[in-house]
């Protein structure tokens, strides 16, 4: 049996997020039936003590008769997704009994319709189902004090029901106790919200920071030019109106179509329709790159920096050979370092990157055939991107982040960078490079056309207060050795130039809170390492706030359940006023996003259910009980945020300037309760926009006045514009990133100021025992974990429709599965030295040989019959990923460069996913208190 020791069986899980799956039945004069307590929905009408009421509905009749009204409901999908796609809610009597999306207007490529995908359109399972947290609960072995808390039961332990007022008066008497008698470095703080505030008043905490997101891209933004802080930054490519304007856009390790689902692929289908072609790189041609009638140009995971380096030999060798390669004078005027002749002053090796290729320095050219046998890319591929990349075309270069989520990869953001640049794709109509893929700036990037309101008041000066932060990739074994070594003080995942040597510290964490963050999950090896950590560890007291039952919340002590972004009350007669508290509604990078020329309505559209509080609420009891006065950390009430947080909204409109969104009007005022000043320069009513949803930015397809070019500002005039490098330019040779990347000493061969190839410490080449013999070692497979439609992150995994429709499986191309005498559906075991699991096979023919993947994001389910050898049931990748780290950035896990073995499993198979529910309470046993 699995970890999670409260069995549900088939009929009980299914009829668990029934509510949400209501409408499949149909929908007519809902009625109540009270008394039915696993149902998982309630009306408005619901009783304080949150009683479960399920809702019969038998066909559509109560929408066409118009019993109910559509209501635009937030879809709170993390940055990992991109999310803020317009989800509508048909609310009869107080319950959500239908999803849809955007249909109220013509769709058209300068005024899209806002799509919604599968998770937006599910989330009523989050907020009825099964996964759903729904009342405060404590641990039933765990005591306060710090002396019968019973570690060992985590995970294991039955769970009591307790009210808030005891919820509140235990999370906050351990947090005062613990500070009081261990201090801050005893606080381990996993969130991305308020909470650091509250704790940096209290002193500090440890934290820690991972590559989680964007692997080794972020660590050399500023020092190689391609930006990362301020707006744009980061996401700035060219926003979709110019995609079509490409001949050719190349798609390097990303899956939009999975990942960032909603408008994206629609964007870059429209410049298929107008002749740009496309092209994919990665280990598997996935389904974007169908959708796109792309080329594929099959690359092993982890390898991609060698083909990127063999497509600039090519480019080399062909302008040599014929001319109109290589743009010349936009290298001289643009760049430094890729020829001796415009080298940066600062440069201490007599070396450049064009005679690196050519193989000066090592006797080794980086020809397709030195690249073909580390990357697997047929030469003749290798050649003709070596041409699509040439100044001969407009040519875009987007890639999401998997390529750079692993070891091996510090150098490859320099040699994409430098290949772009040597065709001249910057800063023009047409031409860019940059992560144009990736999530929430997926095929739109540039600036926000919108702006949230006021919420600066919400962070501290400095949130993250510790010391020194833990390298993620080792937390868990941190924790549970009570040591670790750092490189780095920067929050940034690892930006080099906060780079330092190794600096050692102790560790002996005592309270760990979580809000909103599942950390057990999505720091690597948590499933091993930080069960140890929390059962075997220090910690005395784990508290955990949030929406739904994570693989964290499972392992805390004290549960303190929060609202879902559609609930909020504000009727002070009807209970607490609570705004729609949960700050995953302003989560993610304001720097860009796939919808960024939308403003979602952050309205409540329903009141909260059963007995869960707002973010809001339970930080503010929080801070009364530790004994810090509130409105040091919330100057103003939790409705005068979020209406602050809308009605000061702006966008950009066609002068470029900000102007309000919104009028407002007094009586919109007094209906809420707050401080404000009657608005009368916006472009939409308040109370309108909280009945449509959404405001939209105008956009037309010709002189268009927000059309964003990345770099184009700097093309123009490089003077008066310069990138954030010690130059100036792009640095094609980064004294700067090779001196942060050393200064670490990590490893005993300096990496170049340029982008040079050096073996990784895991992934291919790294597989086998005997790279020239090419005897293959004991986890000859190469592991990804590709972001899944079915979830974003962990959030989703739950959901019932999503769990039957889209299996979690072992992704093995066909040969390595005739090898093995695999066929799709078979259970396989997949193991290597840091863990195990079990899946079913699905046999891909259009999977590189030697690579598998497995998605991301699975609740683990640990089997632990065998306490020595455990096993996991619910194929959650990270359960295959060890502490080990890439050769020069301390941070840098092998996410996609996982070294792993499988076999056909010989035991009973493991049931369909939709079979099965890992992580959950059963909450049938309080329903009646």
């Amino acid at each position: 049996m699995g970890i999670i020791d409260h069995p549900m069986d088939r009929r009980k899980f299914l009829r668990a997020g029934a509510i949400a799956g209501v409408a499949a039945a149909g929908l007519a004069g809902c009625t109540p039936e009270a008394g039915t307590p696993d149902g998982g929905s309630t009306d408005s009408k619901s009783s304080a003590n949150g009683d479960v009421q399920a809702t019969v509905c038998e066909n559509d009749q109560a929408i066409i008769d118009g019993l109910g009204e559509w209501k635009c409901g937030l879809c709170w999908a993390n940055s990992s997704c991109g999310g803020y796609c317009v989800n509508y809610r048909y609310v009869v009597d107080g319950v959500v009994v239908r999803s849809g999306t955007d249909n109220g207007h013509e769709d058209t490529e300068e005024t899209p319709q806002w799509r919604a995908c599968p998770r937006g359109r599910s989330k009523s399972q989050n907020v009825y189902g099964a996964e759903r947290l729904r009342y405060p609960l404590k641990r039933k072995n765990w005591q306060p004090g710090g002396v019968d808390y019973h570690p060992e039961l985590r995970g294991k332990d039955e769970w009591e029901r307790i009210t808030w007022e005891e919820a509140i008066e235990l999370a906050g008497g351990e947090i005062k106790r613990i500070y009081d008698n261990f201090g801050p470095e005893s606080v381990l703080l996993t969130s991305y919200y308020v909470v650091p505030s509250l704790f940096g008043k209290l002193g500090g905490y440890w934290s820690w920071e991972d590559t989680v997101s964007y692997g080794s891209y972020t660590a050399t933004c500023e020092t190689l030019g391609l930006g990362y802080y301020g707006e744009p930054g980061l996401p700035a490519m060219n926003d979709r109106l110019d995609l079509k304007n490409a001949e050719y856009i190349v798609m390097a390790s990303g899956n939009p179509a999975w990942a960032a689902t909603g408008n994206p692929l629609y964007y870059l289908q429209l410049a298929r329709d107008n002749g740009t072609q496309f092209a994919y790189i990665g280990p598997s041609y996935n389904v974007s790159a169908s959708a796109l009638d792309a080329k594929w140009i099959p690359v092993r995971n982890g390898t991609d920096t060698a083909l990127w380096l063999a497509v600039a030999y090519e480019m080399i060798r062909m302008d040599e050979e014929t001319g109109d390669i290589i743009d010349w004078d936009f290298l001289n005027t643009y760049t430094l370092g890729f020829d001796m002749n415009h080298m940066p002053e600062d440069a201490k090796l007599e070396e450049c990157f064009k005679d690196y290729i050519l193989g000066e320095y090592d006797d080794l050219p980086k020809t397709p055939e030195w690249a073909t046998e580390i990357c697997g890319t047929p030469v003749e591929d290798i050649t003709w991107l070596a041409d699509v990349m040439s100044k001969k075309y407009k040519t875009m270069l987007l890639h999401s982040f998997a390529a750079f989520r692993t070891t091996g990869s510090e150098n490859l953001s320099q040699a994409m960078m430098t290949v772009a640049l040597m065709g001249g794709h910057a800063g023009k109509s047409g031409h860019c490079f940059g992560p144009g893929l990736y999530a929430q700036f997926a095929a739109n990037g540039g600036e926000h056309l919108v702006r949230f309101g006021k919420y600066d008041y919400i962070w501290s000066d400095d949130p993250f207060s510790a010391s020194a932060l833990i390298p993620g990739i080792k937390g868990w074994t941190a924790v549970a050795d009570g040591h670790f070594t750092s490189y780095s003080n920067s929050n940034l995942a690892g930006t080099t130039s906060d780079f330092h040597a190794a600096e050692e510290h102790d560790l002996d964490i005592r309270l760990w809170y979580s809000c909103a963050n599942n950390s057990l999950h999505t720091k690597g090896n948590g499933q091993l390492e930080g069960v140890r950590a929390v059962r075997e560890g220090n910690i005395e007291c784990i508290i955990a706030q949030d929406l739904l039952v994570t693989d964290t919340v499972m392992f805390s002590d004290i549960i303190l359940p929060a609202t879902t972004p559609w609930e909020g009350n504000l009727d002070p007669a009807e209970g607490d006023v609570m705004w729609v508290g949960n700050t995953t509604a302003i989560d993610g990078d304001l720097n860009g996003d796939h919808n960024k020329e939308i403003f979602p309505a952050i309205h409540p559209i329903i009141k909260p259910l059963f007995d869960t509080k707002s973010d809001g609420w339970i930080w503010r009891k929080l801070t009364e009980a530790v004994g810090v006065a509130v409105e040091d950390i919330f100057p103003v009430s939790e409705v005068q945020f979020w209406f602050d947080l809308t009605a000061d909204a702006t966008f950009c409109n066609e002068n470029g300037e900000w102007q309000h969104i919104f009028n407002v009007t007094q009586e919109t005022i007094d209906k809420y309760g707050v401080d404000y000043q009657v608005q009368t320069d916006g472009v939409m009513d308040l109370e309108e926009f909280f009945k449509q949803g959404y405001f939209s930015v105008d956009r037309k397809l010709e002189n268009d006045p927000h059309l964003f070019i990345k770099f184009k500002d700097f093309i123009d005039d490089p003077e008066a514009n310069p990138l954030t490098t010690a130059t100036g330019k792009f640095e094609i040779y980064s004294q700067s990133k090779a001196d942060g990347y050393n200064t670490t000493g990590l490893s005993e061969e300096p990496i170049k100021p340029y982008a040079n190839y050096f073996t990784p410490n895991n992934g291919y080449v790294a597989s086998f025992k005997n790279w020239e013999t090419k005897e293959p070692g004991d986890y000859p497979f190469v592991l990804s974990q590709p972001h899944y439609l079915r979830r974003a992150h962990t959030q989703n995994d739950g959901s019932t429709w999503l769990r039957e429709a889209l299996q979690n499986p072992f992704f093995v191309s066909r040969p390595d599965a005739d090898a093995k005498g695999i066929k799709t559906g078979d259970t396989v075991r997949v193991w290597n030295e840091y863990g195990q699991i079990l899946r079913q096979a699905s046999v891909l023919s259009s999977l590189v040989p030697g690579c598998v993947a497995l998605p991301h994001g699975a609740h683990f389910d640990l089997d632990e019959s065998d306490p020595d050898n455990p096993i996991d049931l619910g194929g959650s990748e990270a359960m295959l990923l060890g502490p080990k780290v890439s050769n020069y950035h301390y941070a840098l896990s092998g996410y996609n460069s996982t070294l792993v073995n499988f076999e056909k499993y010989d035991g009973d198979p493991i049931p369909h996913d939709g079979e099965r529910m890992v992580a959950h309470i059963d909450f049938d046993q309080f329903d009646a208190e």
